[in-house]
């Protein structure tokens, strides 16, 4: 397989009765599937597309692969169809029936999932019956004419694949690899990421001394590490957890609480009480809260080290688990060394060392690169920075301000009014109206519930008897057994979901502390992006944009250009800024658009985003060099008529495709 990158294995354990212990390897792949080396390909019955992930399949295959799949009857829902592979270098293709997203109604897409996860079930179990060592998974259910979200898909692959090796002592199975293989980096990264989150594992660490273990306050031990951690301890841990968390008194964010380590090598566990954060890009607010637990977290260990002691402490990027973008990761991990480095500038540090560890290779990377800019920045610049804090970087393309004197200065005079926008003061949102609880089920009800049940978006299928095949190989038509004792929330992955709701209008449910966070940043449900609120930013509410028109046509366009001209007066932060009660800088700037048909519909869409203050920021720009200013928030402005995208202007042939994305992101559609 020399065209495919092989990005990370794991060994999967298993009991197989008198046998003896098994394994089962997992591997994710970034490549074409059609070059594996494994038995077997899992492939989608296209219902007469020739496109896509089957069509490229059966392309590669052949024709004779197209007869033996017509010469078969017609497969259930979940079912799949098992042939020869035809000039393709495995032995078979095992064909499934896989869902489709749009054939489920609002209410009934966690069913949706519940079919793909037993489709991949299904096509696991086809395997072990053909005696295959391997077998290949790629994203099936993603794309036209599927359209299953990928961090479902995800999701089910991960799930199916775990629970699947749960079966295995009960069956004559030879199968040893499961490889999952896809093109797309994101897609292989979504995998690798959904599978690290629902391991239990501790970071191997050598001469340390203090633990670091991110709790919430509302529901204790429910971060990965601190499972871990729970797990791994011992009894007499568990039993000082416990005895930590159940008193009277209220614990905040931002708390440092100590435990002894139990049956682990470190001296202590301290717990940082801090929210988890979404995958979603990160609030000034929530920037500051991590940079001052950090402080607060080493202050307290700085604490513990006693005369001539050399003490050294390890965390891990603090409410952030659950954030797998790249970007934001960076902005989270710049804000927990602003935090390290605040502390270090410190009188009387007494703490030889910290370490920031990470189980995921990728993050580790990407925190190395982040320390070593951030070791590279003056310290002068590191000061400016640390009066932020909890400071949001801006993308490369804000003006800098030595450029915004070249260009000619805007006279409004010298062309036509058309309107003017002001902020809108935003109503507070009822967040807990989105959801409703689900009430725990009676013995009544559970025995009611035999064949389908609706907890959680991910359902692990269980059978009746631990002697039994389970019920996953044979459900019933449109419907999954399932058990009641089983929830997966797509968003944090735990097993059980914790205070368990159910969204009001698409039926959804997760966490609600998961869901809670997830909806105060962008009010959509994770699944299936059904807008439950408005978003809002925290721009200055004293700002107001001029909307202007000439005849002068943009490079690139024959027709006249549209003017947005923004104007900010210097003001005082308030609560949602980094620096409450601080004062700002204000701006001046313009934005320059086409007036056709698609540079209106943009215009429409800036209004909206200025009118719920997600256009600008109050923070650090990088370009200018200057803390607590008005500046931009990841929505890009061609700010020059002329010079290109290099220059912020135009031509630029994809600017209006990226920001009409951009606004898509902050919630703003075209509508």
């Amino acid at each position: 397989m020399a065209s495919a990158k092989l990005v990370r294995s794991f060994s999967l354990d298993y009991t197989n009765g008198t046998r003896g212990k098994g394994t089962l390897t997992f591997s994710i792949y970034e490549g074409s599937v059609i070059q594996t080396n494994a038995e077997a390909i899992i492939s989608v019955l296209g219902g007469g597309n020739t496109g896509g992930l089957s069509g490229a399949i059966i392309k590669a295959a052949g024709s004779a692969v197209c007869d033996e799949i017509v010469a078969n009857k017609t497969r259930k829902l979940t079912e799949n169809i098992v042939t020869k592979a035809g000039n393709l270098k495995c032995k078979y293709i095992i064909h499934c029936n896989c869902p489709k997203w749009n054939d489920y109604d609002g209410g009934s897409k966690r069913i949706c999932l519940d079919d793909l996860y037993i489709t991949v079930k299904k096509a696991l179990v086809a395997a072990c019956d053909k005696g295959l060592k391997s077998v290949a998974l790629p994203p099936i259910g993603l794309g036209n004419p599927f359209g299953i979200p990928k961090i479902a898909c995800s999701a089910m692959y991960v799930k199916a694949i775990k629970e699947f090796v749960e079966f295995l002592p009960g069956m004559k199975s030879k199968l040893k690899e499961i490889q999952f293989f896809d093109k797309s980096s994101e897609m292989t990264q979504l995998v690798y990421n959904t599978y690290q989150m629902t391991n239990g594992e501790l970071p191997k660490l050598n001469n340390v001394d203090i633990l670091v273990s991110t709790e919430n306050s509302r529901v204790p031990g429910n971060g990965k590490l601190a499972k871990a951690v729970f797990q791994k301890a011992g009894k007499e841990y568990q039993k000082e957890h416990a005895k930590l968390f159940s008193g009277k008194k209220k614990i905040n964010n931002g708390e440092i609480l100590q435990t002894g380590a139990g049956l682990l090598h470190f001296k202590v566990v301290l717990h940082a009480i801090i929210d988890k954060f979404p995958n979603a890009s990160p609030t000034p607010y929530h920037l500051n809260e991590l940079y001052q637990t950090t402080l607060n977290l080493l202050d307290t260990a700085n604490k513990k080290v006693k005369k001539k002691q050399l003490l050294t402490i390890a965390l891990p990027l603090l409410g952030a688990g659950a954030v797998s973008d790249p970007r934001h990761q960076k902005e989270y991990a710049s804000a927990l060394l602003q935090g390290i480095a605040s502390f270090s500038s410190a009188s009387k540090v007494k703490l030889w060392a910290v370490h920031i560890v990470s189980l995921k290779p990728e993050t580790t990377k990407l925190l190395v690169e982040v320390c070593q800019s951030f070791c590279s920045t003056p310290n002068s610049q590191r000061r400016r920075q640390d009066s932020h804090r909890g400071r949001r970087d801006k993308k490369p393309n804000e003006e800098k301000t030595h450029t915004t004197r070249k260009t000619p200065k805007f006279t409004p005079s010298d062309s036509k009014f058309i309107e003017s926008w002001k902020a809108l003061r935003q109503s507070k949102q009822n967040i807990d109206s989105f959801f409703e609880a689900i009430p725990t089920p009676t013995q009544g009800t559970l025995q009611k519930e035999e064949s389908v049940t609706g907890n959680g978006n991910l359902v692990m299928i269980d059978s009746d008897s631990e002697d039994e095949t389970p019920d996953v190989y044979e459900p019933d038509e449109g419907a999954s057994a399932a058990s009641n004792n089983h929830s997966t929330c797509i968003i944090c992955m735990d097993d059980e979901l914790t205070e368990p709701v159910r969204m009001k209008l698409c039926k959804h449910e997760f966490c609600r502390e998961c869901i809670t966070e997830y909806l105060s940043q962008k009010p959509a449900c994770p699944v299936c992006n059904m807008v439950y609120g408005e978003m809002y930013g925290d721009q200055p509410v004293d700002g107001v944009a001029k909307i202007y028109k000439d005849e002068d046509p943009l490079p690139g366009y024959t027709c006249g250009t549209l003017i947005i001209h923004y104007e900010f007066p210097h003001g005082r932060q308030t609560k949602d800024h980094p620096n409450p009660e601080e004062p700002y800088r204000g701006l001046s700037r313009q934005g320059y658009l086409p007036d056709n048909k698609e540079g209106r519909q943009i215009l429409r869409m800036l209004k909206r985003a200025f009118g719920h203050r997600l256009v600008f920021t109050v923070g650090f720009s990088r370009t200018s060099g200057r803390d607590n200013v008005v500046t931009w928030n990841d929505i890009h402005h061609k700010t020059r008529r002329v010079g290109g995208p290099e220059q912020y202007g135009y031509p630029d042939p994809e600017y209006l495709a990226r920001v009409k994305d951009e606004l898509g992101a902050k919630g703003i559609s075209e509508d």
